[in-house]
């Protein structure tokens, strides 16, 4: 189960990457803020959704936002090969988990980039998330919502 407690405990292990989580019980959605897409951040990012994934109730959908800051490199190559496989993993291992996930990017050449590889991979995954794009998170945060 969730907490703000548990969520806490995990901030206090990846408190040196680029990645903070945070939990919104009200309107159960996480926030994963990532400042850059490094190795070491990525893999953080994968082992807190094992986790997480491994704690969830799957008959509750998961919702998440991600948010990438202005000044972050949104997609690096190992970053792009993790998504990939991320997302066909827990797509296999978790069919019947589902959700809405939100991810929020400046408005740059880099994110249109980044808009066609996540276009491109919601269609080519076993995921059962709804997945949109927005430049900024109370747009995404009303989407995850309603």
């Amino acid at each position: 189960m969730v907490t703000t407690q548990r969520i806490n405990e995990i901030n206090e292990i990846i408190q040196d990457t680029g990645l903070i989580v945070t939990w919104d019980a009200d309107k159960e959605v996480f926030t994963f803020q990532l400042s850059d897409t490094n190795k070491e951040t990525v893999d953080q990012w994968w082992h807190l959704l094992q986790t997480l994934a491994y704690d969830w109730d799957t008959t509750q959908p998961f919702n998440a936002i991600y948010e990438f800051s202005d000044g972050a490199e949104l997609m690096t190559n190992y970053a792009r090969q993790m998504v990939t496989l991320v997302a066909n993993e827990v797509g296999q291992l978790y069919p019947e988990l589902r959700g809405r996930l939100a991810i929020v990017i400046p408005p740059t050449a880099q994110a249109r980039f980044l808009r066609v590889f996540v276009q491109t991979l919601i269609y080519s995954n076993t995921l059962n998330f709804d997945v949109q794009i927005f430049n900024n998170r109370d747009a995404a945060l009303h989407w995850i919502a309603s």
